[in-house]
């Protein structure tokens, strides 16, 4: 139900003057470019699913405030609501196999971070590769955030079309499926935060490794 907004990790293009032979830092920047190259459907992705929200938000709010008068009025509404909530698991769905995919492009991160001989360089590798990894966590547990949700507020439209349902029993469902909602919000900002720090500790480590970028 609120709004969803999230950064795409940046891809960035490598510009090598003359012919230098592979290092584990130049190796590093393939990895992490293959897996921004990845993510390019991303955003797309998340703004479809952000767009949905909004509708999903809106359709809400109106089964809410109509249905405390009349439940067969917000039949046809509930039908669309769950609709739009099938558009929304399809396209988280889609966004979680992107990130997958682009996770699978980090398997040898580390050991090619191993292989750096300067020691701080080194470090601000392998702190690239956590903050990728924590924020592909990030968006995991969001991710199943959002599943708990929408399995909660299909369960309330269940419980509004039942004419025999108790009001009390209505009223817990709602305050559970807004608070499931509010601790995906929070997981969202965690990881817009993650990748914003994820694109600024690349940028730094290219930078340090004198990798020509831009």
């Amino acid at each position: 139900m609120l709004k969803y907004s999230m950064a795409m990790v940046a891809a960035v293009v490598l510009i090598l003057s003359g012919c230098i032979g592979s290092k584990p830092e130049q190796d590093l920047y393939t990895i992490f470019e293959k897996a921004a190259t990845q993510e390019k459907s991303f955003s797309q992705q998340a703004s479809t699913f952000e767009s949905l929200g909004q509708k999903d938000k809106d359709l809400y709010a109106k089964i809410l405030q109509q249905g405390k008068d009349n439940n067969s009025s917000v039949q046809p509404i509930i039908t669309e609501a769950l609709q739009v909530l099938d558009q929304r698991e399809k396209a988280l769905d889609s966004e979680m196999d992107v990130l997958k995919n682009a996770q699978k492009e980090m398997k040898d991160a580390d050991s090619k971070a191993n292989q750096i001989s300067d020691t701080k360089l080194k470090e601000q590798a392998k702190k690239v590769e956590k903050l990728y990894n924590d924020r592909y966590n990030s968006f995991t547990e969001m991710y199943d955030s959002y599943k708990k949700a929408f399995q909660s507020e299909k369960s309330l439209y269940s419980m509004l079309e039942n004419k025999d349902e108790k009001l009390k029993a209505i009223s817990d469902k709602v305050k559970e499926t807004n608070g499931l909602y509010k601790d995906a919000e929070v997981k969202i900002d965690q990881f817009n935060n993650l990748t914003n720090d994820y694109n600024k500790e690349k940028m730094d480590f290219y930078k340090a490794a004198n990798l020509n970028v831009k």
